[in-house]
């Protein structure tokens, strides 16, 4: 199932469908929610690691000509290599951030912990979709069938929905 799913890729609830599909389908559309928001975590933890490469080079965040370098630099994203393409830049020494030193540990914890979460929280939320998918296409028509394998699914994961 790809992540570039939209709500509308989820069939509507008809009338006729049991209370398991309508479960099924409301899961999926929260998945799909919860998988943006971690996608755009993900987003947010690389531009903060990436700023903090820019802020251990020693490139002022702050000074007008870096914010032209820091926009266009496309290359590797360590502290060395930026500072090194910086000065060519530049043409100087890189100017020091003097407000920078007690925001680099903070900033490098908070993007370890939001890269580490992001990861791991998209890849089981998208197990927990391409479980319930093939579930949806294992060619069981028995409602009650679906439900009682739904069910091991969502509580393999976790997932708190009400029994029907």
């Amino acid at each position: 199932m790809s992540d570039d799913l939209h709500d509308d890729d989820i069939e509507p609830d008809e009338p006729g469908d049991s209370n398991v599909v309508k479960a099924l389908r409301r899961q999926a559309r929260e998945a799909k929610a919860e998988a943006k928001e971690l996608r755009e975590q993900a987003a947010r933890a690389a531009e903060a690691e990436r700023r903090l490469a820019f802020a251990e080079a020693g490139v002022s965040l702050s000074d007008p000509k870096a914010k032209y370098f820091v926009k266009g630099y496309d290359g590797e994203q360590d502290a060395s290599a930026i500072k090194s393409a910086w000065q060519e830049f530049s043409g100087v020494a890189a100017p020091v951030d003097t407000t920078a030193g007690a925001d680099i540990a903070a900033s490098e914890r908070m993007t370890r912990a939001a890269a580490g979460a992001a990861t791991d929280d998209a890849n089981e939320n998208q197990r927990y979709l391409d479980e319930l998918e093939a579930l949806k296409h294992n060619g069981t028509k028995d409602p009650v069938v679906l439900q009682r394998e739904a069910m091991k699914i969502m509580a393999k994961y976790g997932s708190q929905v009400a029994q029907y």
